[in-house]
């Protein structure tokens, strides 16, 4: 018990740091850089360290392939009824405002136990999804690692049997964007507006960044 009481306190530390600062977009203050970084902003949160997942297709994803142009991350399972179908939906609307052939999205399953690259594809079909959108999915103990440890975000699962299949695994609500480089530029709630506009003007200003560097 005081070892699942030290997980629980970890989580609500790295969720209280990762909510500090986000509550005006794209604005700074007394707790440092704003998580959700506006177009123009140099700040880098971290540089993701390689992985390995399996998308949709059943094609291997790593770093080095996602290289080249900027994504955006967000972490979703299909069963999901609480937060997933809004990221979803909120994904999809970011999709018809970026270009395809300059940035990716990237849907990370938390359930990966269940969902396959077929239950994956059978969703990405579904929801009309475009080829520049991946679902990715993984043995447990690495979408773990990359969620938790590449992207700061927390993920709780729950082994009670009686818990609605739809809630049980909790995570974070913020899209993650990521540069060319693989570098963590910015958090930003998938249920804000205002959190939504500057990402998209993120990602247009990290795709700009990539062609001239390239």
């Amino acid at each position: 018990r005081t070892r699942l009481r030290q997980c629980m306190a970890a989580i609500c530390l790295l969720c209280l740091v990762l909510s500090c600062g986000s509550e005006v977009a794209g604005r700074g203050g007394s707790n440092g850089p704003a998580l959700a970084a506006a177009a123009g902003d140099e700040v880098v949160f971290s540089q993701l360290q390689e992985f390995e997942l399996i998308n949709q297709r059943g094609e291997t994803v790593n770093l080095a392939s996602l290289s080249g142009r900027p994504w955006v991350m967000g972490a979703i399972f299909t069963t999901c009824s609480t937060l997933c179908p809004r990221m979803t939906a909120a994904m999809a609307e970011i999709a018809e405002q970026v270009d395809p052939e300059q940035v990716r999205l990237v849907s990370i399953s938390v359930d990966p136990d269940f969902d396959s690259p077929k239950v994956l594809s059978e969703y990405a079909e579904k929801i009309d999804a475009g080829p520049n959108w991946l679902f990715l999915t993984g043995e447990q103990a690495e979408v773990t690692r990359v969620v938790q440890k590449g992207f700061l975000q927390a993920i709780a699962r729950s082994d009670d049997p009686n818990v609605n299949p739809g809630e049980r695994v909790t995570h974070d609500s913020k899209f993650v964007a990521v540069d060319h480089l693989g570098r963590v530029r910015g958090y930003y709630e998938s249920s804000n507006s205002g959190e939504m506009a500057l990402l998209v003007e993120r990602l247009e200003e990290l795709a700009q960044l990539a062609n001239v560097e390239r």
